[in-house]
């Protein structure tokens, strides 16, 4: 969801329990379903600072993770400064696919957020969901899209490998834009395997 200029996302069943139970379990149940007045929902952002409660938690589901930009702003002469925003979490997005690729493929990449693909030379891109590759295939084709579409992406990604020589060898050394993208409904279906089936890699791999 976007909140306050943040894109969130929490895990759709955990939302839809605390829906139900207010937080407090059956009790919980009980008391909502008397329409008795309930506190506000509240789930955290996961940052570094409260990671470690992450995996002390019985409930990790129970955080949300900001999928919110950096802003880069340009100030001329070919310079630019970057806001960081402290919960962003698309860097550590990017790392966790990076090792799943690297466990389930053997290959090591490099992914990097971005926020346009400025590339004339475009050869391959994964959606890592429904959504995106749908998107990204209209783009790739010059096809028009609209704005409730475009909207609806979430971030693109410039996937790179390590070895170029991994690659096939029509694409070896080029970048491979990966998207992520909502649904309609505003949920988020994201599909890592997407990589496994998808990535250029050479054919003896």
């Amino acid at each position: 969801t976007l909140a306050e200029g943040r894109m969130l996302a929490a895990d759709l069943a955990t939302i839809d329990l605390l829906n139900e139970t207010g937080g407090f379990g059956d009790i919980g149940r009980l008391l909502v379903q008397g329409k008795a007045p309930m506190a506000a929902l509240q789930m955290s952002v996961l940052t570094s600072d409260n990671a470690t409660a992450y995996w002390q938690l019985a409930e990790r589901h129970a955080f949300v993770l900001d999928l919110t930009h950096e802003v880069a702003n340009p100030i001329g002469h070919g310079l630019a400064f970057t806001l960081t925003r402290a919960h962003s979490g698309l860097k550590a997005l990017a790392r966790v696919l990076e090792r799943w690729v690297a466990h389930l493929l053997g290959v090591r990449v490099a992914i990097t957020p971005l926020q346009k693909i400025a590339d004339p030379a475009w050869r391959w891109h994964v959606g890592l969901d429904t959504e995106s590759m749908t998107l990204l295939n209209d783009l790739y084709e010059e096809r028009a899209v609209d704005d409730d579409r475009m909207q609806r992406l979430i971030s693109l990604f410039r996937l790179e490998f390590t070895e170029p020589a991994e690659m096939r060898a029509d694409v070896a050394g080029k970048p491979v834009y990966l998207g992520l993208a909502t649904r309609a409904d505003g949920t988020l279906r994201l599909k890592p395997q997407n990589l496994l089936l998808n990535l250029p890699l050479a054919a003896a791999m």
